[in-house]
């Protein structure tokens, strides 16, 4: 994947981001980096995973709103399998993740982000041997920092942690617009 298509649609959404009035509806792009603690064990270096954000405002006034989010993301690079005392051959991890969340935010211009729901998570493993992947669900909680450049472009920053039976703790830069 080249790094054209991103670019243009990136200056596309700055070009009609304008003062148009904000919708209901948003979708974004994710970018995150997951530290994962397997079974009790410390993989060592973290997954990075790519995906999209799509919600719509429940609730809303001048401060404060309430929505639902929906994210879907994978992996872009895999972490490294790399503790000799228990992976006696290096290998690799990676992630797919779905998730659902409550979201409240309040402020305006710059604002903060409370989100709470629950995840599904597909982990694989690869090293010597056959791969291995195993399914975790559970509650997810998550807290952000955003930044309305326009009414319909908004940049967050977020750090999440989920513990559905193991704990995968990410922080994640992702470019929300409105419709």
């Amino acid at each position: 994947m080249t790094l054209k298509p991103l670019i243009y649609t990136t200056l596309l959404l700055f070009a009609t981001a304008g003062d148009a009035s904000e919708s209901d509806f948003y979708a974004g792009v994710k970018l995150r980096k997951i530290d994962m603690d397997y079974a009790n064990e410390d993989l060592d270096e973290s997954a990075t995973t790519l995906g999209i954000l799509l919600g719509y405002k429940l609730v809303h006034n001048k401060w404060t709103s309430l929505a639902m989010e929906a994210e879907f993301a994978r992996s872009v690079s895999d972490g490294e399998l790399d503790d000799p005392d228990v992976y006696p051959v290096k290998g690799q991890w990676g992630i797919k993740t779905q998730a659902i969340y409550g979201v409240f935010t309040f402020g305006t211009k710059v604002y903060g982000k409370l989100k709470l729901g629950n995840s599904r998570n597909e982990v694989s493993r690869k090293n010597a041997g056959a791969p291995h992947t195993t399914y975790k669900a559970g509650p997810t909680a998550g807290i952000g920092l955003g930044i309305r450049f326009t009414p319909r472009l908004m940049v967050e920053i977020e750090n999440t942690i989920d513990r559905g039976g193991s704990d995968f703790k990410g922080t994640s830069l992702g470019v929300n617009y409105r419709f």
